[in-house]
């Protein structure tokens, strides 16, 4: 080689230690700089850490104006760490709070409606009844088997022409009867009150 150095011109290879590679090697070495080293830092910075969550490192000349300084810094940055921290746990916790209560929330309305369908199943539902659901139909009807035919039939005939459906619902005698909506059941409670002859034959007989 013409500058006399046999490895110049030839790629050389270099090793990179990251920081926390650094520190490693340096906890592990025997020397007495590096015992020095590992001493400080678990006898000064990792309980000064510990306690006041960092390291104010001072200098012989600092004055007391300048420890107080860095000290102030040190603690504000501190109290924003804390702060955020508990911002952070405030809004999670309010966050599994929301999560919880709109879970509790559909659970129940989901158990409402269920209850809902079942009491409609049976013919003693909020929106549809059979003829032997209705509460007051023994108030103004005698109790026979043809009563309940004919109320069926108008029930029915009315349904239709308020455009309601009409279910089927089971029944322990009958296999299945019929359901009307409460809409249509009013209806019929005030057409009866309104026309006194309507379905009269089957009507209870009132004391004169």
């Amino acid at each position: 080689n013409p500058d006399g150095n046999p490895r110049a011109g030839i790629p050389h290879q270099m090793n990179v230690v990251s920081a926390p590679g650094l520190y490693s090697l340096i906890l592990r070495s025997r020397k007495p700089e590096a015992k020095a080293f590992k001493r400080w830092v678990t006898h000064e910075v990792i309980p000064s850490i510990r306690k006041t969550g960092g390291y104010l490192a001072t200098k012989p000349d600092d004055t007391p104006e300048a420890i107080l300084a860095r000290a102030v810094l040190v603690a504000q940055d501190t109290i924003r760490r804390i702060e955020a921290e508990r911002d952070d746990a405030i809004r999670t916790k309010a966050e599994i709070g929301s999560r919880r209560e709109a879970t509790a929330m559909a659970t129940a309305s989901a158990a409402v409606r269920k209850a809902a369908a079942l009491e409609n199943e049976l013919g003693r539902g909020r929106d549809y009844k059979s003829v032997k659901g209705i509460p007051w139909f023994l108030d103004v009807f005698a109790d026979t088997p043809a009563v309940y035919s004919v109320a069926g039939r108008k029930l029915s005939d009315m349904s239709r022409r308020m455009d309601y459906e009409i279910w089927e619902i089971g029944d322990s005698r009958f296999g299945s009867v019929k359901a009307y909506h409460v809409d249509v059941i009013e209806a019929f409670r005030l057409a009866l009150k309104n026309d006194l002859n309507m379905l009269g034959k089957y009507r209870l007989r009132r004391a004169a």
